[in-house]
């Protein structure tokens, strides 16, 4: 007998738990592992549950075992019996073991006198998920849904049901049955095996059962002679060569079972590994010993650089004794996942899942049946080349297992005791606690100091004023956004003005620019170019920089005089295009000319020359790397030039990336000349706003400012661009060191102002709350200049939509919006002071060596943007003065301002005039701020709204923000890692309590706020020995709770 059956408690049951008082210690019938019997006589198989069950007349109740009276337990050699009274009768229940893991199950039920009863029967209760029926051969069908209660009555010789893991249950006789679908009560499967006779008025009735467990069989394969790369990639020799911040160093020898499936993972800790960085072809040679038994092989595996969903990511091609071969395919997101994990999939259960420093990592448990049992040798053969399939462990079995992938049911959200309805109010009130147009970021009009260009220290400055340190804080506006009329314009801006930010991107713009007439893509629409002449016009006015881009998405058409591709172009077609194609760069050169020459008849200046206009960029995230290779048409003529332009060269550049490189510097620097010195452009440069790659370095360093992107839990769409299903990353970014933004870090280069145009944190991720402190503290400690929300709205009128979040979309999002208060506080009014020590890391002038990926900068040295300013400069450049070059193994002092806690999923920030905590639950410190109580992922931030210290403030605010969503919004499962539907416009918020403790002499005035700065409640609190303390929930007031200011009494 196994531990587990000799303990007594609560055994977890699918979501249900189910009580035994004692389970049995000694029993005369001898069982497989997993079979727990109940002192009451009461079944587990496994992850199923074998009982009686009599259903009294009219189903008013249910008589169970536990509800037999005056029970008797009798044990004897191979004999167990069960007996009590019921209804003035006598029942009973005997197990006899017939053989190795074969049973007969006999019920008697006697009564005095006749009695009423719906059912009597013996009823084996399933999970409906990943389970297979069979009833004398032919499958019983469970829908994804109920559709009706019974899926078979009838009788029936043979019953097989296969459960996840490989066990199987055997039942066999004559018997009657019934298989119902209990899915309208609960989310269970019963195979109600009847009694002779099973309703009615019974005087004696009787069950007799056959039971066979089939356990499955296993031989697990070492796979020491064929595996070929390591798991840990300290120097590009792991998996997929990505390096040590981007492995699955994690994983350890050993044993690692999922579903009791058995993987062996070898002491030398390496897999098989076929493709991209690795052979096209890996052969394994099986153990003589798993000859004649194992029709099955089971695969621990993932893939990277993956297929498009159902396209085969590779073979195996199984070898038999006699010279056979069978090839299976293996399927991409449906026999093999992503390591980077999402969800288990039809063939691919997730077996166990990681946090590196870059995503949640992980392995897929994936089983494919064999034609014979016999083999010999298993060949593991790459189909897609780009792609890379990793085997970490190889286990075959007597047949196939069904491994339990999200076994929970699809969540669909709602208010409930844990989510509350709110409104949103879109309009800030004019002097709330929440208007920030007053705070001083706005230095109107725009461009008042002239040009703004870069200081001899790097950062912003203006022409006319050096002395003045500029930082900007702004949102995108994106498509139809930045095309309001005159009115919503003027609306618009205030809005954004009362939210503390000081500067706007326009985005994605620039296929609204174009005519609807034109034959060509640079005509522009004189309509939708006044609108944005207006909208600019009254940013300035107000005091709002803007940067934007000379091309974002849009689309060629046929009179711009290269060809396309079938399908409609998206905007990497354009950018792979423009490299080699001089249609392409005068489609490009055309549209920029009208574009900049054109004169605001509201401001009176070209775009070309106006001062507000502070940054350009010529191609939004244009890095030619990421776009060469998406189209046939345009990869076969880059291979083409590529073998042409290597010929003669070095053997050090014969490398395609090198080639990328020298054509990408080509097309800036005619790009930068045509705007420098054709168009007189007067804003500052920029390109190569996307990839955190070493090599960009060079390139970058062309341009005027530095630019990047970021996101986290960015949405991965596996079968639809864009278009649900999605998959989201339902990691925190905090217990990965900091993630966004640490991974940017590296690619500033001192000297040069640094923006960052692209970042958020990306609902439906459960830990959205911690972005606002890990963006404004580290932007801050790195001494930044620009930081750019993505994005404000997408839609003409962003003030009266309905509130719904999206992805990106904030104009709707009080969370997103106070936690850009939280930046605003922490890196644009510098509550947090730059960090003092900076360092540079080297790039080499041929960073490429022979890698096809472009080269990534040391985890180390990118931990130490945790503590220092960091960047980067091309090798032989001189650094600016208080810079020093990176060396290997360098250690810098902590920051005593900052607690990153990555184990603990802790973060806090403690600055003169504001403080944050954010945590997972429990209490947390900071410095003049504790709390305590915190019930779910929260951050709560103080901040000082008058400019004084914290300690002397006389106007606090604090806030509380937990996570947001959709009514109606529908996942996959509760992992909340696939979405299925966006819900509809009515916002969620999670309920969170705390108790907040504030080390102040003073006693304060707690006011609840609502969304738009007005208060709707007080709080009571208590000041004792100089600590202000007070409890927060945010469902207490009706229009939930995010803001409350406190005044000081």
């Amino acid at each position: 007998m196994s531990p587990e059956e000799k303990i007594g408690g609560c055994m977890k049951f699918f979501g249900a738990v189910l009580t035994f008082a004692v389970i049995i210690t000694v029993t005369a019938v001898e069982f497989p592992a997993g079979i727990h019997i109940s002192n009451f006589g009461e079944m587990r198989l496994g992850e199923c549950e074998f009982q009686f069950k009599f259903a009294e007349e009219s189903w008013r109740s249910w008589k169970l075992n536990a509800h037999w009276q005056s029970m008797k337990r009798e044990k004897s050699a191979g004999k167990l019996v069960f007996s009590g009274s019921l209804a003035g009768g006598t029942v009973s229940e005997t197990i006899l073991q017939t053989g190795k893991n074969r049973y007969e199950i006999l019920g008697q039920a006697a009564f005095p006198s006749p009695v009423r009863w719906e059912l009597l029967a013996a009823i084996l209760t399933l999970p409906p998920e990943q389970i297979a029926i069979t009833v004398d051969q032919k499958t019983v069908t469970i829908p994804s849904l109920l559709k009706e209660l019974s899926l078979f009555k009838g009788v029936a010789k043979e019953v097989i049901v296969d459960l996840p893991g490989g066990m199987r249950y055997r039942f066999h006789g004559n018997m009657r049955l019934e298989i119902q679908d209990n899915r309208k009560w609960q989310n269970t499967i019963g195979i109600r095996f009847f009694f002779s006779p099973y309703r009615g008025n019974i005087s004696s009735a009787s069950l007799k059962l056959n039971l066979e467990i089939q356990p499955p069989e296993f031989c697990k394969v070492e796979l020491d002679k064929a595996a070929n790369r390591t798991f840990e990639d300290r120097d590009g020799s792991g998996w997929t060569g990505q390096g040590a911040a981007n492995d699955l160093s994690m994983i350890k020898s050993g044993l690692l079972e999922y579903a009791r499936v058995p993987f062996c993972i070898g002491a030398d800790r390496k897999a098989i590994v076929a493709g991209r960085v690795a052979p096209k072809t890996v052969r394994l040679e099986l153990p003589p010993h798993s000859r004649g038994s194992f029709q099955a092989i089971n695969l621990l595996h993932a893939s990277a650089w993956s297929p498009a969903s159902g396209k085969t990511l590779g073979f195996l091609d199984v070898e038999y004794s006699d010279g056979t071969q069978q090839s299976i395919p293996v399927r991409s997101h449906l026999d093999c996942g992503n390591w980077w994990i999402s969800n288990s999939l039809p063939n691919a259960a997730i077996a166990c899942r990681f946090d590196n420093n870059a995503a949640t990592v992980g392995l897929y448990a994936s089983s494919f049946s064999l034609d014979r049992n016999d083999p010999t040798a298993i060949t593991f053969r790459i189909n897609e080349p780009t792609a890379c399939w990793m085997v970490a462990a190889v286990t075959l079995s007597n047949r196939r297992i069904q491994f339990p992938g999200n076994s929970d049911q699809p969540l669909t959200m709602k208010a409930d005791s844990t989510w509350r309805r709110i409104p949103y109010r879109s309009r800030i009130l004019a002097g709330s606690p929440l208007d920030f147009s007053h705070t001083g970021v706005l230095d109107a009009p725009a461009g008042k100091y002239g040009r703004v260009i870069a200081a001899p220290d790097g950062t912003l400055t203006f022409e006319h004023a050096p002395q003045k340190r500029l930082r900007l804080l702004g949102v995108n506006l994106c498509m139809i956004a930045s095309f309001p009329d005159h009115k919503s314009a003027d609306e618009l801006v205030e809005e954004l003005a009362k939210r503390g930010y000081n500067s706007v991107r326009i985005h994605h713009h620039d296929n609204f620019m174009v005519a609807k007439d034109s034959e060509n893509s640079w005509t522009l629409d004189p309509e939708m170019l006044d609108r944005l002449d207006y909208l600019f016009a009254s940013l300035k006015k107000r005091g709002f920089y803007v940067t934007t881009d000379l091309f974002t998405s849009r689309r060629p058409r046929a009179g711009d005089g290269f060809p396309l591709e079938k399908g409609t172009p998206d905007s990497a077609f354009f950018k792979a295009t423009l490299p080699i194609n001089r249609n392409a760069m005068e489609s490009w050169k055309k549209f920029a000319r009208n574009w900049m020459q054109h004169k605001n008849p509201y401001t009176g200046m070209r775009w070309a020359d106006d001062p507000a206009l502070f940054c350009l960029n010529l191609v939004n995230e244009d890095t030619l790397s990421q776009h060469w290779h998406r189209y046939a048409g345009l990869r076969e003529r880059y291979h083409k030039l590529f073998q042409k332009w290597r010929k003669g060269r070095p053997a050090a550049e014969q490398n395609m990336l090198c080639f990328l490189e020298k054509l990408q510097e080509k097309v800036l620097d005619e790009q930068l000349d045509f705007v420098r010195n054709e168009l007189k452009v007067k804003a500052m440069l920029t390109s190569l706003n996307f990839v955190n790659s070493s090599a960009l370095t060079r390139l970058r360093s062309k341009f005027d400012l530095v630019d990047n992107h970021q996101y986290f839990a960015h949405p991965r769409f596996s079968q639809n661009a864009w278009r649900l299903p999605a998959d989201y990353d339902q990691g925190s970014a905090i217990r990965r060191l900091a993630q966004n933004p640490r991974l940017m870090m590296p690619t500033r280069i001192f000297g040069k102002p640094f923006l960052v145009t692209e970042y958020t944190f990306c609902h439906p991720n459960i830990h959205v709350a911690e972005n606002g402190p890990l963006i404004g503290a580290y932007s801050a400690l790195q001494n930044w200049d620009g930081l750019w929300r993505f994005s404000w709205g997408h839609s003409l009128d962003t003030l009266n939509e309905k509130p719904m979040i999206g992805n990106f979309n904030i104009s709707s999002d009080p969370l997103m919006q106070l936690s850009d208060r939280i930046i605003w506080a922490l890196f644009l009014r510098g509550d947090f002071a730059p960090a003092k020590e900076k360092i540079s890391f080297c790039v080499p002038d041929n960073p490429y060596g022979n890698s096809t990926m472009m080269p990534s900068y040391p985890p180390e040295f990118e931990q130490l943007g945790l503590q220092a300013q960091i960047g980067s400069h091309p090798e032989g450049r001189a650094l600016p003065r208080g810079v020093r070059r990176y060396r290997q193994g360098e250690k810098v002092a902590g920051e005593p301002r900052l607690r990153l806690d990555r184990e603990a999923g802790t973060f806090a920030v403690i600055t003169p005039l504001s403080e944050s905590i954010t945590l997972p639950q429990g209490s947390l410190a900071a410095g003049l701020l504790r709390v305590s109580g915190v019930d779910t992922f929260s951050t709560i931030a103080l901040i000082s709204l008058d400019g004084n210290k914290l300690a002397e403030s006389g106007k606090v605010l604090l806030i509380h923000l937990t996570d947001l969503t959709n009514e109606g919004m529908r996942f996959a499962s509760g992992s909340k890692t696939r979405l299925a539907n966006s819900g509809r416009p009515q916002l969620l918020l999670r309920r969170g309590r705390a108790r907040i403790e504030f080390r102040s002499a003073a006693g304060w005035r707690v006011a609840a706020l609502r969304s738009d700065g007005k208060e709707q409640g007080v709080v009571s609190g208590k000041s004792v020995d100089g600590v202000f303390s007070f409890s927060i929930d945010n469902t207490r007031f009706p229009e939930g709770v995010m803001a409350y200011c406190l005044t000081r009494e």
